[in-house]
C-alpha cells in the first residue's frame, strides 16, 4: 500500500480555496479529508485539535452514521442524498460543520459563536463547485499513476 502523495500545486490550490471559507467571520479552520480519513489540506488555526486524528473521527463517524441511515431504510445510500449529507454540531464556543463534497472527500468546518451555522453553510455552497473540480482533477491524476493508492473505500 502506497501514502497519498500531494504535489505542491495541488496542496496550494486546496489551501487557496479553504482559505476563502475563513474569510466569514467567526470561521476558524477548513479541513479537506478524505473518506479513508486522511488530511488533505487544512486552513487556519484548529487550537487543541490534532487535525490527524479529528480526519479519522470525521470518517468513521460519518460512514457510521450513513450505513446506520441505509439500515434503517431512508434511501441515504442514493448518490444524490450522499452529496446533501450534512452534520452540523454545537459545541460550546466552538462549532462544527461536516459534510460531502463528493463521495470520497468529506469537507469540516470549525466555526465559534459569531457564526451562524446558515452563513457557513452558504460559503461551503459557494466553494463546492471549485472543490468539486480540484478535487475530481486530483483523484483522475491519482488514479492515472500506479504507484498510488488513495485506499478510499468504493462506494
Amino acid at each position: 500500500m502506497y501514502d497519498l502523495i500531494l504535489d505542491r500545486e495541488d496542496s496550494t490550490r486546496f489551501a487557496r480555496s479553504l482559505s476563502e471559507l475563513l474569510e466569514e467571520e467567526g470561521v476558524l479552520s477548513a479541513l479537506l479529508i478524505n473518506r479513508s480519513g486522511r488530511l488533505l489540506s487544512t486552513v487556519g488555526e484548529v487550537r487543541d485539535v490534532d487535525p490527524t486524528m479529528l480526519g479519522a473521527l470525521v470518517a468513521g463517524s460519518f460512514s457510521s452514521i450513513m450505513t446506520i441511515l441505509a439500515m434503517i431504510g431512508d434511501g441515504a445510500s442514493s448518490a444524490g442524498k450522499r452529496r446533501r449529507m450534512q452534520i452540523s454540531l454545537p459545541s460550546g464556543d466552538r462549532n462544527i460543520h461536516i459534510s460531502l463534497v463528493d463521495a470520497n472527500t468529506f469537507l469540516v468546518v470549525i466555526f465559534d459563536n459569531r457564526t451562524r451555522v446558515v452563513m457557513v453553510k452558504s460559503k461551503i455552497r459557494g466553494q463546492h463547485g471549485r472543490l468539486l473540480r480540484l478535487l475530481e482533477n486530483f483523484y483522475k491524476k491519482v488514479k492515472s499513476s500506479p504507484d498510488i493508492n488513495l485506499d478510499v473505500a468504493a462506494t
